[in-house]
């Protein structure tokens, strides 16, 4: 069903495969990208790695909404994570804690390190010599 050049997807296998709303059911496009149907009927681009010898999961989004290329996008951004030896997951949640402390903060000079732990992620941001901590959940 995948089609394509060398058995990888082409748009428009995925929009078939999309409009089946077979739900459980994966289209895999190689190298770890798969289109996924939800229980709800939804389709959604995955990623499935290994890390530290686990097996994970990384979602990318919606189908149309994101398309073909810009998941095979994605794909190739985690694979570069992945040879740095860092988790896909982690990193996009470290990412959107920097950027929403940014945000909260606009306008006020301030700095930001971050302090992984198995738990939580760890803010420190200092603002004009105040220092303000927040904790972000990262399960």
């Amino acid at each position: 069903m995948a089609g394509g050049i060398g058995g990888r997807l082409t748009d428009k296998a995925c929009k078939a495969f999309a409009a089946q709303k077979a739900h459980g059911r994966k289209l895999s496009d190689g190298g770890g990208l798969y289109l996924f149907i939800t229980p709800a009927g939804g389709a959604v681009w995955r990623i499935k790695y290994r890390i530290d010898g686990k097996e994970k999961t990384y979602s990318i989004g919606s189908y149309p909404a994101i398309s073909l290329a810009a998941a095979r996008t994605d794909l190739a951004e985690v694979k570069a994570l992945l040879r740095e030896n860092k988790d896909p997951v982690t990193q996009r949640r470290i990412n959107r804690a920097e950027s929403s402390s940014a945000s909260e903060n606009e306008g006020v000079q301030n700095s930001v390190s971050v302090c992984q732990s198995p738990n939580a992620l760890r803010l420190l941001t200092t603002e004009t010599g105040d220092r303000s901590t927040q904790f972000v959940s990262i399960r």
